[in-house]
């Protein structure tokens, strides 16, 4: 648990918004002074402005470790989509035979190619 001046502001904010007490400008100033006076809460100077960077930047093997891909993972030989009118009995007959009626019909398909 964090302590020192911006742990005890943080507190006092909590405790007035649990007791729906109004905030005063008297409550603000100790809570700025509290900010002021902590080490770990320093301003940063223009020289460490100038000499910003990302997290990939500053720490690249971690953002590296983390990083994760979105969607699918790729695939060496992908399908591709095409259009195909069938009949409504051929759609229904395949589809009313449950989940991966389309994978049946490609199975049918590639047996009449020859493949």
């Amino acid at each position: 648990m964090r302590t020192g001046p911006l742990a005890e502001a943080i507190k006092c904010r909590v405790r007035n918004a649990r007791a729906k007490k109004e905030w005063t400008d008297a409550d603000e100033a100790k809570v700025q002074r509290q900010i002021a006076a902590d080490p770990d809460d320093a301003e940063i100077t223009d020289e460490q402005a100038r000499q910003r960077m990302t997290f990939a930047e500053a720490l690249p093997e971690l953002a590296e470790s983390i990083k994760r891909s979105r969607g699918r993972p790729a695939v060496a030989n992908p399908k591709r989509p095409v259009s195909l009118r069938l009949s409504p009995e051929v759609i229904e007959a395949y589809k009313a035979t449950g989940k991966g009626w389309q994978s049946r019909i490609e199975d049918v398909l590639r047996k009449a190619a020859g493949l």
